[in-house]
């Protein structure tokens, strides 16, 4: 029905339930947009993640780097240290300021390992575990030689005859040989001066350390130990004595720098000789034990091969 051609035709007005459905999809649907994440967001939130773990990534790389530098560093001052190029005093404060950067970088992988294992992402990687490896053997080492500092007296003087040491002639003992002995503040060890001192501690610390027999001239003994000395590359020092044998040399891990003598005095009518020997360091206030091992082994070749010796005989080379 028209009235004067402005009214609206019933059929262009939508009924009330159409109308009502459509303001509800409206609701919904601006309900469901406002609910539902843009896809930027997702994005964004992707990006916080992945940057997240690219940052803890870098932080094990760079521990695993630690790791490794700490034992690449104490081999090269090891290295340097044998070849002359540092004194081996210096060689060993590396080592023990390596060997505490490595326990530093393991002790953090660790804690980065079980940080990355609860969020539920494998830390091991190529540098990780390379850095605890390096790490761990750096700090092993290091620990080595603190317990060597700790187990050995502060001494650099190791001989078998503590009462009457063979005394050098052509080689010089260091002018600071017995000052800052160990046991001055000792009561056991009060009013003893400090060369008594150092062979009450030698003798605490290295009793196996004695005088050795053999069964040949003092002659042929000197000759053999030359030749064991020349072995080791042992530098022999100038000399016309007939009972002592001096020479110096470098303890091959550090680059120990020694003196040596040896002294061989006839015994049995001149059937056997009494043989002492003497290693002073050319530096530091402790050998860190070096020492003694190296008059052992050297004690126990030099025995080994002239026992059989006759009197008279050439020893074979």
């Amino acid at each position: 029905m028209t009235d004067n051609g402005s009214t609206t035709r019933d059929e262009d007005v939508p009924p009330l339930s159409d109308a009502m459905t459509q303001d509800e999809d409206v609701a919904q649907g601006g309900h469901a947009s406002a609910s539902a994440p843009s896809s930027h967001d997702g994005a964004s939130d992707a990006a916080d993640n992945s940057s997240k773990s690219r940052g803890r990534s870098k932080l094990g790389w760079m521990l695993g780097v630690v790791g490794i530098a700490a034992l690449l560093t104490m081999l090269a001052m090891i290295a340097v240290s044998a070849l002359g190029g540092i004194t081996w005093r210096q060689a060993v404060s590396i080592v023990m300021y390596a060997g505490l950067a490595g326990l530093i970088a393991v002790v953090l992988l660790f804690a980065f390992i079980f940080r990355r294992r609860k969020t539920g992402k494998s830390a091991f990687e190529l540098p990780v575990i390379a850095g605890l490896a390096g790490g761990a053997v750096a700090a092993v080492y290091a620990a080595s030689w603190g317990l060597a500092w700790i187990g050995h007296p502060a001494i650099h003087d190791i001989s078998t005859d503590l009462a009457d040491p063979p005394q050098f002639r052509s080689l010089t003992v260091r002018p600071d040989n017995f000052d800052d002995i160990p046991g001055a503040g000792d009561s056991d060890m009060t009013g003893l001066n400090p060369r008594q001192r150092w062979a009450a501690v030698h003798q605490d610390a290295y009793p196996d350390i004695r005088s050795v027999r053999i069964d040949a001239q003092p002659a042929a003994v000197l000759a053999k130990a030359q030749r064991l000395a020349e072995d080791r590359g042992w530098t022999i020092a100038p000399g016309d004595s007939d009972t002592t044998l001096e020479a110096q040399g470098r303890d091959t891990l550090l680059g120990v720098d020694f003196i040596f003598i040896l002294r061989a005095l006839p015994a049995q009518d001149g059937r056997a000789s009494l043989i002492d020997v003497r290693m002073v360091t050319r530096e530091g206030r402790s050998d860190y034990g070096v020492l003694a091992p190296i008059v052992r082994t050297f004690l126990a070749d030099l025995s080994g091969t002239t026992t059989a010796l006759q009197e008279g005989t050439t020893p074979a080379r």
